[in-house]
């Protein structure tokens, strides 16, 4: 039996409102121990409902009152007694408050998770991207294949906590770990330019009866990319299925560390 390793997530809080996405799942997982030694106010996570959201501009103004939030308040705040929200969850945002005057770095130990992103219809959606921290692409780009969301508006948390409109979506870029507002216009299941789904659950999980897996990738960009998968330890044995072109036969060599391959 062999497990893989932890992977983490780091990510700067300002003090005042921040909008986050986990891209792993926190160990632990609870609120308390993950934020441990973080001056906290409060966290937030949206809990989208089938009718879409009402769009708030300023966190300022109350989160509790508005029906699909759900808030962490850290003991001994008053408002401690009023939390419903106690565990922290991969490939979700969040809205965290932090108290003080400086920047914190907050560091995220867990394990990645692959999760399908679920769009309600017609609405705002809360929702970040799993983007290259070195060459992430624009708004413009990363939605200009989904026709749910192409030319839709997108918003950031700006400075003061205040939310504000992408108004340049082909010249301000995507950032890893951040969660903005998104508009989806009628139904929608766009995963990114780069989709990356596994056969079943939220990984690649083997057991004695299930030693094979499918990793599905699709290019939904309109030009051809090369994709490079990385591992991120050595110690779990993995192979890949390699079916040579002229005798049809397919080897299982060693997955490397690195290993590319184009997606037309």
């Amino acid at each position: 039996a062999a497990a893989s390793g932890l992977y983490q997530q780091t990510l700067v809080l300002k003090p005042g409102w921040n909008a986050v996405y986990l891209e792993v799942q926190p160990e632990p997982q609870d609120i308390e121990s993950a934020f441990a030694g973080i001056p906290l106010a409060s966290v937030w996570a949206w809990i989208p409902e089938a009718a879409g959201v009402d769009f708030i501009d300023d966190p300022d103004e109350g989160l509790l009152k508005l029906q699909g939030w759900q808030g962490y308040f850290p003991r001994p705040r008053p408002e401690a007694f009023l939390s419903n929200l106690f565990m922290l969850q991969a490939t979700r945002a969040y809205l965290v408050r932090l108290n003080g005057v400086e920047p914190v770095t907050w560091r995220i130990q867990g394990r990645p998770v692959l999760r399908r992103t679920t769009w309600v219809t017609d609405s705002f959606n809360l929702i970040g991207f799993a983007v290259d921290p070195q060459h992430p692409p624009t708004f413009g780009a990363y939605f200009e294949g989904s026709e749910a969301h192409a030319g839709q508006p997108v918003y950031r948390l700006g400075e003061g906590g205040v939310w504000t409109l992408v108004e340049h979506p082909y010249s301000e870029t995507v950032s890893p770990g951040e969660a903005c507002w998104v508009y989806t216009r009628g139904a929608s299941t766009y995963q990114g330019p780069l989709a990356v789904e596994p056969e079943a659950g939220t990984g690649l999980e083997y057991s004695a009866a299930l030693s094979s897996q499918l990793l599905r990738v699709t290019n939904n960009a309109s030009m051809a990319v090369d994709v490079t998968l990385r591992r991120l330890d050595t110690e779990v044995p993995l192979t890949l299925a390699v079916v040579d072109e002229e005798t049809n036969q397919t080897g299982w060599p060693t997955l490397p560390s690195s290993y590319s391959l184009p997606a037309v």
